[in-house]
């Protein structure tokens, strides 16, 4: 009968340290919803002056062809907060993350799930999505040129 109660007692502790450590909703929950969405993925950071408050919970396709993420961040935003989505390195292809400006502190709180729509969120834009806005010849010049200083002159 001990061995029972003591076994009892061990399971219930494991699940109360797991809830503790897994479970519950804490933090604040809003949608941010952008053009699009930069390659964010559930599991991304939500920051704040390079310091993270948060992640990415969900990425959705909206029925008006925009993007909402899902955030949960630690403390609650204020009006007048603005979103955009940021990349750490060009060179990362996963380093994706949100950066948040918040809003003034004397400003109103946004409720849980407030949502932030595109006049509020910025999309990044890709190296070549800027390459793409100039003509054929441009964009030869431009690698030619780009290449060119990559020479090394001293041959």
């Amino acid at each position: 009968m001990l061995r029972v109660v003591t076994l009892g007692v061990l399971v219930c502790a494991i699940v109360f340290v797991a809830s503790l450590i897994f479970g519950g909703d804490s933090g604040h929950k809003y949608t941010l919803k952008f053009q699009t969405a930069g390659s964010i993925v559930p599991g991304n950071l939500v920051m704040v002056g390079g310091h993270p408050i948060g992640k990415v919970n969900s990425v959705d396709l909206t029925d008006d062809n925009l993007v909402a993420t899902v955030v949960t961040v630690d403390e609650p935003l204020h009006e007048e907060t603005t979103a955009i989505v940021r990349k750490s390195s060009l060179s990362s292809v996963a380093g994706h993350y949100i950066s948040i400006t918040p809003g003034p502190d004397n400003a109103p709180e946004l409720e849980d799930s407030a949502t932030l729509d595109e006049s509020q969120t910025t999309s990044a834009v890709e190296l070549d999505q800027f390459f793409d806005i100039f003509d054929k010849s441009t964009r030869k010049g431009t690698s030619n040129t780009i290449q060119g200083r990559g020479v090394d002159l001293r041959r």
